[in-house]
Formats: structure tokens, sequence, C-alpha cells
């Protein structure tokens, strides 16, 4: 038997086949090169009084750190099921990142938001920094940016196109997301399951590498004021029908979460 790096190439044959069997089981085994990352959710926070800030998957996310935010009703109509930020200092959501929420290549971020007036970070990666991130960047308009993963010693344009849409409505609760599909290139806006924006901003690596900062970023004057519910980060582009799929995610009802080829499922019953 043959040695590489101190593995026997059996042991790397049933490695790649382990892997194809949990994340693509369409794809014949003789076909695989090299294992590639299974899409999936990377993180859930209802954003409830009752979850905190902790995420409901299985994923190794530690706690958001909660600050200056109350609950509030949230877009199902129940009490307690989003928090309101108040558009003042020190009110924000910090989203701790030791890797999960790193998802380098592609990602889509959705929540659902309830904005009354003031401008503000939905999700910006690196608190005191711009990492990739998805604004409220006037109180209608929302904006998202995929910046490029930096490189040392290197000098390198690392902002891309924004994306805008001015289709916010003010005192109503909706659904906004963002995706980047680094096999395309291609970067979209949604708002309530609609593509509202869409460029190809090419091929790059993404600067998730960061914590994410909610509500407030260090040194900004704009500080979100309003409601924030259901957070969820995955690393893929979502398509319009899964991202419709993902709109109750977070809604007061019984279920059972289970984890399924890499996947995060949720079982409803009456």
């Amino acid at each position: 038997m043959c040695a590489f790096h101190g593995q026997s190439i059996l042991t790397i044959h049933f490695t790649v086949i382990f892997y194809v069997t949990r994340c693509r089981k369409d794809i014949p085994v003789m076909f695989v090169v090299w294992p590639t990352a299974c899409n999936k959710v990377v993180a859930v926070y209802p954003l409830s009084a009752r979850d905190g800030g902790r995420d409901i998957t299985q994923n190794a996310n530690r706690p958001a750190r909660l600050r200056g935010v109350y609950p509030a009703s949230g877009p199902d109509g129940q009490p307690r099921t989003a928090y309101r930020f108040t558009g003042q200092r020190n009110s924000f959501i910090e989203f701790p990142n030791r890797g999960p929420l790193d998802t380098k290549y592609s990602i889509t971020l959705l929540a659902w938001i309830f904005p009354q007036g003031k401008p503000g970070p939905i999700a910006n990666y690196h608190p005191n920094g711009w990492g990739v991130h998805f604004w409220l960047e006037t109180p209608k308009t929302l904006m998202v940016r995929f910046t490029r993963r930096g490189k040392r010693g290197r000098r390198r344009r690392r902002y891309t196109v924004a994306l805008r849409s001015k289709r916010i409505r003010l005192n109503r609760w909706q659904f906004v997301g963002c995706s980047y599909d680094r096999k395309t290139g291609m970067a979209r806006l949604w708002i309530n399951n609609y593509q509202v924006a869409r460029k190809n901003i090419g091929r790059i690596r993404l600067a998730t590498n960061y914590p994410i900062r909610m509500g407030e970023k260090i040194g900004d004057r704009r500080r979100y004021y309003g409601k924030i519910s259901c957070f969820q980060v995955f690393n893929y582009a979502l398509t319009r029908r899964e991202i419709q799929g993902r709109q109750r995610t977070c809604f007061k009802q019984r279920k059972w979460y289970h984890r399924t080829s890499g996947f995060l499922q949720s079982v409803h019953t009456n």
C-alpha cells in the first residue's frame, strides 16, 4: 500500500467517499477529484426573548452579545419574537465569528426588519471596519457590498460595486436578503422574496472573517432604529424559491430541527 503525506491512499479514498455520501449523493465517486464544502445553513438566530442571542442550528456558533436592545413583537405577530434597536449609541447585537460564519466564497444573509426612520447596519462583518456589509443605507434604501478578502502585502481594490434598492417601507415588516454566488460572480439583493437588484461582480473571496455587528458600526454615526428578527446565514446563494421557504423559519410553531446532508430542516406539526 502506497503512502501519501503519512496517510495511505486507501485512507484518502475512504475520506472522499464519506464526504460525497454526506454532501452530494448524486455525484459518482469516480468523478470526485477533491472535496468541496456542502451547501448548508450556517446559522439561524431567531432574536427572540426566548432564544436571546442563541443560534438554533447544531453548528458551533457562540451566542451573540446583546447590548441596549429590547424584546418586541415580531413579524409573526407574537410578542417578544424580535429585538428593538433604539438608534442610539451602544444599541447593537454582535455575533462572534470563530469560523462557521466565515463563508469565504458564497453567501446568503436573510433577516426580517421593521425600520422606523434611522439607517444602520443589518449585518456588518467587522465591528469597526468594512468586511461584507448589508445595510439600511438611508431610511428607505437597502444596500449590500461584497468586500473582497484582503491579502497581506498587497494593495488592491477591496470594494466591489454596491447594490441598492429604494423600495424599503417604513413602519412595516419586510423580509430582506442579499446573496453572492462565486461560481457565477452574481450578487443579488432581495426584498420580500423578490430580486430588486443584481450585478456580476466577478469571482472573489469574501471578507467574512470577522465578527458581525447589527444595529451599530463602531465609529459611524448611523445607528439603526427599528426592529429585527430571524437573522439567517448560509454558505451558498439561495434561489428565490429557497428564500421564500426560509421566510417562516423562526415563526412560533412546534418544530423539531434536525440535520440531513448538511441542511437544517424543520418539521411542522399541527
